[in-house]
């Protein structure tokens, strides 16, 4: 027990030390949702971004739609992180970004589909969650998922996934996945170091459940 709780302190430190460093450039992620049919239903995934702003702007921009040939209409949430999420934490949501000033092609999108948000933060911790058009309010996915309407049996369990880059910029520290696998994370941290942030991110988990 002792030799796991060193192990996860540890990976924690360097998961965070790289996160602090990082945050004063641009933070790009790869990533995807995706889709998942039941005989309850079909289902989008949510992803969540953990982090803290000691205050001041910063922005989040989605290139979504056409990259890597993805379909997504993409959405951003932001939330306060207080530790339990519900709809009262909501402070500020974006579908579109062709509403802001022509802002959001800096990352390379060409769709006025891709979600946009700048915010003066005041300091406080923050999640921000990255999903599809169009719940408005963010009803529907503090669970994680979003509801898309009944299934189609004629499909896999896993119907299919839908590839994003997040850009982050600005006032933000250890900003880091809550919920997200992804695929690549900036210089100067290496593919090692992202496997120790999943590895602690499991153990946490597991010892949260138990």
């Amino acid at each position: 027990m002792k030799t796991t709780a060193k192990l996860l302190f540890v990976l924690a430190c360097a998961v965070s030390a790289f996160a602090v460093k990082t945050h004063a450039t641009p933070i790009v992620i790869d990533a995807a949702l995706h889709d998942y049919q039941s005989n309850q239903g079909y289902y989008r995934t949510v992803d969540f971004y953990q982090f803290s702003s000691a205050g001041g702007f910063a922005s989040f921009d989605i290139f979504a739609r056409g990259y890597q040939a993805s379909s997504l209409d993409s959405m951003l949430w932001l939330f306060r992180d207080d530790g339990i999420l519900d709809v009262s934490d909501l402070l500020t949501q974006n579908d579109d970004f062709w509403s802001i000033s022509g802002r959001g092609f800096t990352d390379g999108s060409y769709s006025s589909l891709d979600a946009y948000l700048s915010v003066n933060f005041s300091a406080g911790n923050y999640l921000l969650a990255v999903g599809s058009c169009c719940n408005y309010g963010a009803t529907d996915i503090t669970d994680g998922m979003q509801w898309n309407g009944a299934a189609s049996y004629s499909n896999p369990l896993l119907y299919r996934s839908l590839p994003y880059q997040l850009t982050v910029n600005g006032a933000v520290n250890n900003f880091r996945p809550q919920n997200t696998a992804i695929s690549n994370i900036p210089e100067p941290a290496s593919i090692a170091l992202l496997g120790m942030g999943l590895l602690a991110l499991r153990l946490y988990r597991k010892k949260a459940a138990v």
